[in-house]
Parts: structure tokens; sequence; C-alpha cells
């Protein structure tokens, strides 16, 4: 075991939690489709201490089509890289809600869910009115 996994599973095993990401998210459209952009805040663990190594740490994108917050029911959309603080969900229906939640990965273990924001997919304007670019 190496010395840097040793040390977290020793902070595991103390109750020492992993810090949850702040997400953001913004609904947008481009070209004929909608999507959703979700930003957060980086863990304050995602370091060189937790992450020495590519692929040691990650994070995990919930989504579920339904209002937020929710205790359970959150499935997984996606993983990204650590030091990665952005995913465009290119998935999202119409006249649609979701709520999403993204979870720090270290070493196999997961932070709790950040703090559950929601969008509801709007549909464009009607054409030639303002701020449609259709």
């Amino acid at each position: 075991m190496k010395l840097h996994s040793l040390i977290f599973a020793i902070l595991l095993a103390a109750g020492i939690a992993l810090a949850s990401p702040k997400p953001r998210l913004a609904a947008q459209s481009g070209g004929n489709g909608h999507y959703v952009t979700l930003t957060w805040t980086l863990s304050t663990d995602d370091n060189s201490t937790n992450c020495p190594a590519a692929g040691d740490c990650s994070y995990n994108i919930y989504r579920n089509a339904a209002a937020c917050p929710l205790p359970t029911g959150l499935t997984p959309l996606a993983s990204t890289a650590n030091a990665i603080s952005t995913y465009q969900d290119n998935s999202v229906n119409l006249k649609s809600q979701y709520c999403y939640a993204v979870t720090f990965v270290a070493n196999g273990a997961e932070s709790v869910y950040s703090n559950e924001p929601q969008v509801s997919i709007k549909p464009f304007p009607p054409s030639g009115a303002a701020g449609n670019p259709h």
C-alpha cells in the first residue's frame, strides 16, 4: 500500500470526511439543442497529497429528473478527472426539470453529495424574439 493511501485510509477510519465540491449550473442552448453546464468549486481535498498521480481522484456527477432536494434517487451521470470543474450535460429534454449533485472521489472513498442545484429546460423563445439566436 502506498504511503498516501495508508494515510488516507487512517483519516477515513478516524471519521475525517472528504470535502464536497460546491456546484453551480446554468441551462443554456446552442445550435438546435439544449444543454446544462454544471461547474463546481474543486474540493479542498483535491490536492497533491490525496491525488499524487493521474487517476487517483475524480468527480462523480449525479442527476435525477425531479425537483431538489432529493434524499435519494440521484443516478450516476458521468465522472471527470481530478482538477476538472465543469461538465456539460447534452442529454436533457425540453420542459424537464433536473436535480444535480457532485461528489469528490479519492483513492476509492467518495465524499457526501454536494448541494443539489436544479434547472428547468425551457423552450426557445419564438423565432425573431429578443434573445433567440435562431
